[in-house]
């Protein structure tokens, strides 16, 4: 009974699966693209980047990556027009919490790879395509900036294995050091 139905269940997953995935052609990826580009709004960022072969796709992809990643940028942050508004400026300190973790990243992948697991190969790949897909597909920098998060919590969870509270620190004591001398100076004058 429950057994049978749930197999049924999995086998239909299973053909969606592999149906979805091989439809993810690079046509599909400048359609779907096309799409978000033909939306319209204030934030559509490479409207006229095509990804329709795999040439294209790989010659967009690192800049895709990047604004996947790390848009809106510091220089967007004080743009206050259009209907996010005060928001862009919110984003921002998201932005700077990003750039941080990001710091931490090859330390937390390096730790990942030195436990040599599964889970951790899973959790790589899965950030991987993720990632790669919606920098891609996703021509609106405001959809782009709440989708993210299916891969930046992901990504957050293996940058943390780099200890970022514990480089802030570090950094702090540098800064510290290094610039206790320089005050001390400008004191004495």
């Amino acid at each position: 009974g429950r057994l049978h139905a749930l197999t049924r269940y999995l086998a239909r997953l299973d053909d969606q699966l592999v149906s979805s995935v091989a439809g993810a052609t690079p046509r599909q990826f400048h359609t779907w693209r096309a799409s978000f580009v033909r939306a319209g709004g204030r934030s559509i960022v490479d409207a006229d980047v095509a990804v329709g072969t795999i040439g294209q796709l790989a010659a967009y992809l690192p800049r895709a990556l990047a604004i996947g990643l790390l848009a809106p940028f510091p220089w967007q942050w004080l743009d206050l027009s259009g209907s996010t508004g005060a928001m862009r400026l919110l984003s921002g300190f998201d932005m700077l919490l990003m750039y941080l973790l990001l710091g931490t990243l090859p330390l937390g992948l390096r730790e990942l790879l030195r436990q040599r697991s599964a889970v951790g190969l899973v959790i790589m790949v899965f950030i991987a395509l993720l990632a790669a897909s919606l920098s891609l597909v996703v021509a609106n920098l405001g959809v782009l900036f709440r989708l993210r998060l299916l891969f930046v919590l992901p990504l957050a969870v293996v940058a943390a294995g780099g200890d970022p509270l514990g480089r802030a620190r570090q950094a702090a004591a540098w800064i510290r050091r290094r610039f206790r001398p320089l005050a001390a100076e400008v004191q004495v004058r």
